[in-house]
Order: C-alpha cells, then structure tokens, then sequence
C-alpha cells in the first residue's frame, strides 16, 4: 500500500508499510474468564465451572486509531472443568473447541446451567441471550453459520461422565429426570480457587500460545514491559520456576537495581506494579 505526497508540483510515492507493520503489541496478554453457574458436588469436594480463556495482542501506535483500536486475538477456548477442592488438582476437563467456532466475541460468555450427582456432570451451554439475538449480532456469512451450527448442537443438554470422559446428550425429559446436586459456587469463590492453581491448568501455556525466548520473556517480566499481570505470573510458573536459587536471586537483585535507578512516580510506579510478581518469584526461594 502506498501514500501520495505532493511537494510543489511533484509527487511523492511513500510506503505505508511502517504504519502496518508492528501495528500491536510485542507483548501477548493472557486473560480467562469464568462463567457464572458454576457449581460444588454434594460434599463440596469437587467444583465444576466453564471458563473462557484467550490471549491477545494489544494495538499501538496508529492501530489505535480512531476508537482506540481493536486486539489481535491469537488464541481462544471455552472449556468444562472439574476440580478437587482439597487438593486443587484437576480431575479433567472436557473441551469445548465448538464455542471459539465465532469471532469478535459473539457468544463471549455461555450461559451455563451445571449439576452433579456422584460420577456425572450435567450441563447446558446456552447463549447469554437468544440464539436468535446473536445471530443478529454476526458480522459475516461464516459467523451466521457458525452460530447455527452451536444452535443445533446444544439444542439438548449433555451428561457428562467425568472418571470415564464419556458424554451424550439426552432430551430434556431425561435430564430432569435424573437426582441432581446442584450447589452455587459464587464467582469470587471460584476466582479465588482458581488463583491457586497453576495456568498450565487452565490451558494457558505462554510458551506454545506465543513462542519467544525466555530470556526475552523474563525481561518484559522483571522490568513490567508486559502489563498483563496473568501473563507475567505464567513467566514466574512456567519459566522463572525452572531456574536455580541463584539465578532467582540474580533476578530479584535486578528488580530491586531497577527500582532504585527510577525517581519519583517512576520509581513508585514500578515498585506498586512489581510488587505482585516480585512476591511470586520471591515465593520460589
């Protein structure tokens, strides 16, 4: 693409590739998301909750122009935990690639509608609004057939058999028919559950969503160039964790040389910023 410029009567043909290249982010941020509706077996030992999770490039520089720019989202999935409260362990996910099938966030946050009994999940996935409601909301022909094929698909609900990973859907008839435990989990409870165990987890791996090296990754990381907080708290799980006590130390000495080279809001800004993610990696010693 190129741009014409006069001067006098002369033309000018300038590229416009220094304004399309670099248009986001170096830096991937990571975020989930967890859905309302999630729910405790009848001894509260297990938890099951749907979760969206993604990661994305910011805009910068003209890319956020004019109504402040829109991400790049380099990866996105909808899955169905279930987790052992005592331990915080995983007992197994159920994954749910169908509902990333949109894009721009059409059907961002399913409705969902869980419950128990001893060895079965029983769930729904629903949309926030009508099915009919989100087609309107589509903003091409493939996000229109998408979005009738998640329609047709979770007509009926599902039961799920988590020892075994078996699932079927049965009609609704059935589904009430069945002895059901159905125990709310507030959010914050979730969220505060979730903040315990590691990102790995919850299929958030830094390293294959957005290769880099990890020098490079533990540098955006002690020196805050990444603000994403997840995305710095899986550079503490999934690469700092790996190195000697030494090497921790040297990054934690780093840290604090960084702090005392600002002044002012400089310094302050950084030392409130990095506290979090200093206390993660001083919590490896």
């Amino acid at each position: 693409m190129n741009s014409l410029i006069t001067r006098g009567n002369k033309i000018f043909l300038i590229p416009l590739i220094f304004i399309l290249v670099s248009c986001h982010s170096e830096y991937v941020s990571l975020d989930y998301k967890i859905c309302p509706d999630a729910c405790y077996n009848n001894d509260s030992t297990l938890v099951a909750f749907l979760a969206t999770k993604k990661a994305f490039l910011k805009p910068k520089g003209v890319a956020r122009f004019p109504d402040g720019g829109r991400s790049k989202i380099i990866f996105n999935k909808t899955d169905l935990y279930i987790y052992n409260v005592q331990n915080k362990k995983q007992l197994n996910v159920l994954h749910l690639d169908d509902l990333s099938l949109t894009k721009d966030n059409v059907l961002a946050t399913p409705k969902t509608e869980i419950s128990f009994t001893d060895s079965i999940l029983f769930f729904r996935i629903m949309s926030e609004n009508s099915w009919e409601s989100q087609l309107k909301l589509a903003h091409t022909a493939s996000d229109t057939a998408n979005i009738e094929i998640l329609k047709n698909l979770y007509s009926k609900p599902f039961l799920w058999e988590f020892y075994k990973q078996e699932v079927w859907q049965v009609d609704s008839a059935e589904f009430d028919s069945y002895d059901r435990t159905y125990k709310h989990v507030s959010l914050t409870e979730v969220y505060n559950f979730v903040k315990e165990v590691p990102l790995t987890d919850l299929g958030l791996n830094i390293m294959e969503i957005f290769p880099k090296s990890e020098k490079d990754y533990i540098n955006e990381t002690i020196y805050l160039k990444n603000d994403s907080k997840i995305s710095r708290k899986a550079v503490v799980e999934q690469i700092i964790a790996k190195l000697s006590k030494e090497e921790i130390k040297e990054l934690l000495l780093k840290m604090d040389n960084h702090a005392n080279s600002l002044k002012g809001y400089e310094k302050t800004t950084y030392e409130t910023y990095s506290a979090e993610t200093y206390k993660q990696i001083q919590a490896l010693l």
